[in-house]
């Protein structure tokens, strides 16, 4: 917890690491989905996936990562995920983890950040984000991770 804004709200801030062997997990996944549709790209057998289309299969995996963790994450500490003024967002959508995810050392934004990870590579990341909480966030200092 970053800052309580009312009994029930407030700035929220995780830095995490997903493990690469969770991102190649969602990248065989994804591929056994590919396969079981019988998606077919023109030279190549099914569920194979050609080099042309891997930087969109990235981006939906680090999206699909983050989405997995933080979803978890506000599961496990009753925590549901707004905008800063209390409002619904769409939560697992780009524009929300443009808004969310800060930028890294090296000055990355997230989208850069996404479009830069590679299979068999882990992706650390930070996000602060409003949230409302089921339980008083006053007086709590740490969420369960």
């Amino acid at each position: 917890l970053v800052e309580a804004l009312q009994n029930d709200f407030g700035l929220f801030r995780v830095e995490a690491t997903i493990k690469s062997k969770d991102m190649n997990e969602y990248l065989n996944e994804y591929k056994a989905e590919m396969k079981r549709r019988k998606v077919l790209f023109p030279g190549f057998r099914a569920g194979v996936l050609p080099p042309y289309v891997m930087g969109d299969i990235r981006r939906y995996i680090v999206c699909y990562g983050l989405e997995t963790l933080l979803g978890q994450l506000g599961n496990m500490n009753d925590l549901k995920f707004c905008g800063p003024d209390r409002e619904e967002i769409r939560f697992g959508d780009d524009e929300y983890y443009k808004q969310i995810i800060v930028n890294d050392f090296r000055g990355y934004s997230f989208e850069k950040q996404r479009d830069t990870w590679k299979e068999g590579t882990d992706f650390s990341f930070a996000a602060e984000f409003h949230a409302i909480s089921d339980k008083p966030l006053i007086d709590a200092e740490e969420i369960a991770v």
